[in-house]
């Protein structure tokens, strides 16, 4: 059986694998990543995470951690 995922490139460094039938985050998430405010001493939260490219996006910076919450 062939797998269906798809790799996604998020920045030169960053990558993810999608299943296009499932949940795939859209530019929305990535556009707002890049919005939100960068202090090194925060440590930001992502309530309802989805598959996670907030925080992933959010990893590049110089945070001491990344949380994201997701409620199954």
């Amino acid at each position: 059986m062939k797998s269906k995922l798809r790799l996604d490139r998020l920045t030169d460094r960053l990558f993810i694998y999608q299943n296009p039938e499932g949940f795939c985050f859209g530019t929305d998430a990535v556009l707002l990543a890049w919005f939100c405010r960068r202090k090194k001493a925060s440590r930001p939260v992502d309530l309802c995470s989805g598959n996670g490219v907030i925080p992933l996006l959010l990893s590049e910076g110089s945070y001491p951690a990344i949380y994201g919450v997701e409620l199954l």
